[in-house]
């Protein structure tokens, strides 16, 4: 078995996507600027108690994984492995829907998991090294799957669509002041830090290591909080500045990336830190799909005007009793995404 696939380095205190505890050493393009020395000393300075993905990884790096199917007594998980991926390859456009794969896909890994707890190879193995192979197992399956199930459903296609030209439309006008941005929080180079993170998303094919794109964003904007705040900051605070980042950073099929960790992101796994800051995510994805004048700290007209020119789709109906109404005051936006204040594990 041979694995592909580029992995990123999660920033702060949490493991590379590899499994591997500890940073991994930059290659030559991703060295370290004095921004992100900084950023990960400061992290580093937090423990290691809230890193969801470091007690699940750290004994056995991806490599190890494949090394260990490379053995004789792992015949029959590779053959087993294998034949799963030759029969969803050759069920592609025979009437599957991509919640179908999803459940093939997670019933697989689940099994898989207990074969690997009562197979001889695992005999003498800890419980981190088992959640070990078992990321090992998923990254490598979806790297190899990721044509078959990355972009394919045409919900996912619309919505990217959607997503990508209101982002385009909103970079060309919108400002911190109208998302309610206090200036304390206005610090462009953590911000541009954070959309290059973000950035990096399509890089990848496993998964988790989409998930760590999406963290190192939100960590950035979260450390940015914590230094910034003269109180605790909450999500109210976070929400907004997430939705900015994003609209100025518009990674491209951030949808198709969103429904694709959904679906094939072991559903086990999918917890803790690395489940809030996704469910921010989709909470300021579907900010930016539904946004409306009086979504805004800004003036309907204008708001209208902007998105007309940017031949946004259903802007041009707007009415002129709805860009003149007055504007309600916005809610918290956490209101609409039933995430508590106090995060993850609240």
């Amino acid at each position: 078995m041979n694995g592909s696939g580029a992995r990123p380095r999660e920033n702060s205190t949490a493991v590379n996507s590899n499994g591997e505890g500890g940073p991994a050493k930059p290659s030559p393009q991703e060295e370290e600027d004095p921004q992100q020395q900084q950023r990960r000393s400061s992290q580093e300075q937090q423990g290691a108690s809230d890193q969801p993905f470091v007690a699940s990884t750290a004994p056995l790096t991806f490599t190890d994984f494949l090394e260990k199917m490379r053995a004789p007594a792992a015949m029959d998980l590779v053959r087993g492995i294998k034949s799963f991926i030759s029969e969803m390859l050759k069920s592609e456009g025979k009437g599957t829907s991509a919640e179908g794969d999803s459940q093939k896909v997670q019933g697989f890994l689940a099994r898989s998991e207990d074969a690997f707890r009562s197979h001889p190879l695992w005999a003498e193995s800890s419980l981190e090294e088992f959640e070990a192979a078992g990321e090992g197992l998923e990254k490598y399956l979806m790297t190899k799957l990721y044509n078959r199930c990355f972009g394919v459903a045409e919900e996912d296609k619309e919505r990217d669509a959607l997503l990508q030209q209101r982002m385009k439309a909103l970079c060309n006008f919108i400002k911190p002041e109208h998302l309610d941005i206090p200036d304390k929080y206005c610090n462009e180079s953590s911000w541009t830090l954070a959309q290059k993170e973000l950035q990096k998303i399509n890089t990848y094919k496993a998964p988790r290591d989409k998930l760590v794109c999406i963290l190192n964003c939100c960590r950035v904007i979260s450390n940015l909080l914590s230094i910034a705040a003269s109180e605790g900051a909450g999500a109210d605070d976070f929400l907004p500045i997430l939705i900015y980042v994003l609209i100025m950073a518009a990674p491209p099929q951030l949808e198709s990336n969103l429904a694709f960790i959904m679906r094939y992101r072991l559903a086990s796994r999918l917890n803790g830190e690395a489940a809030y800051f996704y469910t921010n995510m989709v909470s300021a994805t579907t900010f930016i799909e539904t946004i409306e004048p009086n979504s805004l700290s800004i003036d309907p007209n204008e708001f209208i005007a902007h998105m007309q020119a940017a031949g946004v789709p259903g802007s041009e109906t707007a009415t002129a009793a709805q860009a003149e109404a007055p504007t309600q005051q916005q809610a918290p936006l956490v209101d609409a995404t039933g995430i508590s204040e106090s995060g993850p594990g609240a």
